[in-house]
């Protein structure tokens, strides 16, 4: 039941974007958004390394900087909205 109850939520806000970004694209508004997947922060229990890397297909957490670098490349690019960029070494399209 959990598992349905986060696929309604992942679509949701998915659509949600998207719909936002047809809506305020001719007033120049972007909307996208950054899915991040497990991140290596000094908040991390020493359990938490061990479980994330079992479900990224890449076998490691993302780095902080790779999702600072993901956020300014949605702001640089000007012409990419509706955009919901997975930083999650293959988390989200491994299910």
């Amino acid at each position: 039941m959990a598992d349905q109850l986060n696929r309604a939520i992942v679509k949701g806000t998915s659509q949600g974007i998207e719909a936002g970004a047809v809506e305020y694209a001719q007033q120049g508004i972007r909307i996208n958004s950054v899915s991040a997947g497990f991140i290596n922060t000094p908040l991390n229990t020493p359990e938490i390394p061990d479980f994330s890397k079992s479900l990224a297909l890449m076998g490691r957490l993302g780095k902080v900087k790779e999702i600072v670098d993901a956020v300014f490349y949605l702001i640089e690019t000007q012409f990419t909205t509706g955009e919901i960029l997975h930083v999650d070494g293959t988390t989200f399209a491994g299910k």
